[in-house]
C-alpha cells in the first residue's frame, strides 16, 4: 500500500494555469492544487520514481507521523489488544460496517471460502454515531471467528460523535491497518482492498488475484475489481444492468 502516492500523477502533468483554475472551480470535488501537494509525503516529492512495491514501512511511518496525535490515540484505542498482523499476510480486506447485522455474517462466510487463508486478513470496522444504538453485529462477527478459527478476522469498533461520511470511516479503517502494520514491524508492502459488508458472492482466488495484480506491475498504485449485482437488483435498476454489461 502506497499512502497518498496516487496524487503524483496529477502533479506530473503540469496543466496550464487556465486548466488549474477550471479544476479548482469545478464541481468534481477536487481540492486546490497546493493542497494536493501538501498531502504528498516528502520522500515521494523528492523521488517520484521511488519503488515502494517491496518495502513501504518507512513511508507508512512517515505518513502516520504526520497525523494528529489525538487521532493516532483514537486509532490505538480502536486497535486495543488485537493480535499482531502476521508476517505472511499479503492482502487485507477492509470492511466498514454500520448496523450490518443482516449482512456481515454472510459476507464473512464468503471470505471463508477463499483459498490460502494465511495470505489475507479481513478487518471489519463496526461503527455508529453516538445517538444510534449498536446492533447485533458484534455477536455475529464473534460467532464467525469461532466457526472459522483459521480465518484471520480483526474486529474493530468505533463510536463517532456524529454520523461520519463513508470516506471518514474508511480513513479510520485504513489508517488503523497501517498502524497495525507499523507496530508489527512488517516491511513488505501489503495490498489493502476496500470492500463493503453486503457481499453476495466472491471468487475463491479473490485475495490472491488482488495481490498478483500488484506484483505483476510495480507501477500500479490502485486497481478496481470487477463488480456484479444480484438479478433482482438489475430488475429494479435496468440502467445499472446496462452499464455493468456494456462497460
Amino acid at each position: 500500500m502506497n499512502p497518498e502516492r496516487s496524487t503524483i500523477s496529477l502533479l506530473e502533468k503540469e496543466p496550464s494555469e487556465k486548466r488549474i483554475a477550471d479544476v479548482e472551480s469545478s464541481d468534481y470535488g477536487l481540492l486546490e492544487r497546493a493542497r494536493y501537494r501538501d498531502r504528498i509525503l516528502p520522500a515521494l516529492l523528492e523521488n517520484k520514481e521511488l519503488d515502494l512495491s517491496g518495502n513501504d514501512l518507512e513511508i507508512v511511518r512517515e505518513y502516520l507521523a504526520k497525523q494528529d496525535p489525538t487521532y493516532i490515540a483514537e486509532l490505538k484505542e480502536m486497535i486495543g489488544d488485537k493480535k499482531v498482523m502476521k508476517n505472511d499476510v499479503e492482502t487485507i480486506i477492509a470492511i466498514p460496517s454500520y448496523r450490518e447485522e443482516r449482512n456481515v455474517g454472510k459476507t464473512l462466510r464468503n471470505y471463508a471460502k477463499l483459498n490460502s487463508r494465511n495470505s489475507f486478513e479481513v478487518v471489519v470496522l463496526e461503527n455508529h454515531p453516538a445517538g444510534v444504538d449498536r446492533d447485533n453485529s458484534a455477536d455475529i462477527i464473534d460467532s464467525i471467528v469461532k466457526e472459522f478459527p483459521d480465518l484471520n478476522i480483526v474486529h474493530l469498533y468505533k463510536v463517532f460523535k456524529e454520523k461520519p461520511t463513508i470516506g471518514e470511516v474508511r480513513k479510520y479503517l485504513t489508517d488503523a491497518i497501517l498502524l497495525r502494520k507499523s507496530e508489527s514491524n512488517i516491511e513488505r508492502s501489503i495490498v489493502i482492498v476496500s470492500n463493503d459488508a453486503d457481499l453476495e458472492d466472491i471468487s475463491n482466488d479473490y485475495a490472491k488475484q488482488m495481490s498478483a495484480a500488484f506484483q505483476a506491475n510495480k507501477n500500479v498504485d490502485a486497481i478496481e475489481g470487477k463488480r456484479d449485482y444480484p438479478v433482482e437488483t438489475y430488475s429494479m435498476y435496468p440502467l445499472l444492468h446496462a452499464s455493468q454489461r456494456l462497460w
